[in-house]
């Protein structure tokens, strides 16, 4: 029976590792879309519908995340591994993809995350998970929100942004800098300003019931 239980828990340990990975992946295509590229190669003025429904996604997305974890009770290793990505890994992430991205793949990737059946599932879901979750909460459980995220993605893509424009590296060579285990082991990121972040960030807003697609490589 235990066995059995252990598959069970695995499975759900697999599930929240994906949402995280889904989660911080758009995180950093919405980063890369607003600091990373000259305006005119992407589209300036996006559907403020798609624009709202992507926040939704990723609210909904961290709502189950927040669920399962309470739900299968994650040791503080487990959360570590799942969510507690440093600077550096930021940069390795979004190196590895957004990085890689042409414009034109950029786009269709907002899209397909702007898909509302995104937020359709992931509530279906955390209805199943509340029936059955436990009364008592853990304190520290909870993943980093959707504006962390962000904020995190933000930072990765301006540090790879000004060190192109610094060193006059192509894309290639910041790449390789950006996966080199000794990547900023002096340097500092500049967080993005207030102005910066903005109200873009508005509709990432997590839904007040809250208490306290790409398979993504091996970052």
């Amino acid at each position: 029976m235990s066995g059995g239980l252990d598959r069970v828990r695995g499975y759900m340990v697999d599930g929240v590792a994906a949402d995280v990975w889904q989660l911080e992946h758009m995180a950093a295509i919405n980063a890369e879309r607003r600091f990373g590229r000259p305006p005119s190669r992407i589209v300036q003025h996006p559907d403020p519908g798609e624009v709202d429904q992507f926040g939704r996604n990723m609210a909904a997305l961290w709502t189950r995340v927040n669920e399962a974890a309470h739900a299968i009770g994650l040791s503080r290793e487990e959360r570590a591994q799942l969510w507690e990505r440093d600077s550096e890994g930021w940069q390795r992430l979004v190196a590895l993809t957004v990085g890689i991205y042409d414009d034109a793949g950029l786009q269709e990737r907002w899209r397909a995350y702007a898909w509302p059946g995104i937020e359709h599932e992931a509530r279906r879901d955390v209805d199943s998970l509340a029936a059955g979750s436990r009364p008592g909460r853990e304190p520290g459980v909870t993943p980093p929100t959707p504006h962390l995220l962000i904020e995190h993605a933000s930072n990765a893509v301006i540090a790879t942004r000004d060190r192109e424009v610094e060193t006059g590296q192509g894309t290639g060579e910041v790449i390789a800098a950006a996966t080199s285990p000794a990547l900023n082991a002096t340097g500092s990121l500049r967080s993005p300003s207030e102005a910066e972040i903005g109200s873009d960030t508005a509709e990432f807003t997590l839904p007040p019931s809250i208490h306290a697609s790409d398979t993504g490589p091996d970052l």
